[in-house]
């Protein structure tokens, strides 16, 4: 998983609890509950395709919905964006625009505990003035965790290329 991609899903997951923790548990009735939080971001990459780093700054804005249903098993669907994330690259001065997005789908077994399914993916247009210097990236994560502890990760995909 990239830095970025991990970072981005701490801050999900950071969301999640936070969600979680205000719906409790469940009882007879299935509940939900969304929220709606932005957390800041600065960050360095090493643009490849022209080798200079790059330093962001602004704003991560996630929603993340929870529904817990009356087994008490947990969905949930967090989505999330890239708000007024600006970068200069530090060899040109040149400016970047991050155009992002995350999703991400969660699923527990009772009171959060295995099986559980989660899955993250994450696009990042790091854009620039001209042509030959924008870096797209998408990456596609799935972790699954077995009722026995079982835990088996693996990419499904992962790319990078520059326009």
């Amino acid at each position: 998983m990239s830095s970025r991609l991990r970072w981005l899903a701490k801050g999900i997951a950071a969301a999640t609890v936070a969600t979680l923790v205000g719906v409790g548990s469940a009882s007879a009735a299935t509940i939900s509950e969304t929220n709606h939080f932005v957390f800041p971001q600065s960050f360095t990459i090493v643009n490849p395709c022209t080798g200079d780093a790059l330093q962001f700054s602004g704003e991560f804005v996630a929603v993340t919905h929870v529904t817990v249903d009356s087994a008490g098993h947990e969905v949930v669907v967090s989505n999330g964006h890239d708000s007024r994330v600006v970068g200069i690259d530090l060899t040109t001065g040149q400016t970047f625009r991050l155009v992002g997005s995350v999703v991400s789908v969660r699923t527990f077994g009772e009171a959060f505990t295995a099986p559980t399914e989660f899955t993250i993916s994450a696009v990042n247009n790091f854009v620039g003035q001209g042509p030959g210097n924008n870096l797209i990236q998408h990456e596609v994560e799935h972790l699954t965790i077995s009722a026995n502890g079982d835990t088996t990760v693996f990419f499904d995909h992962v790319s990078t290329e520059c326009r």
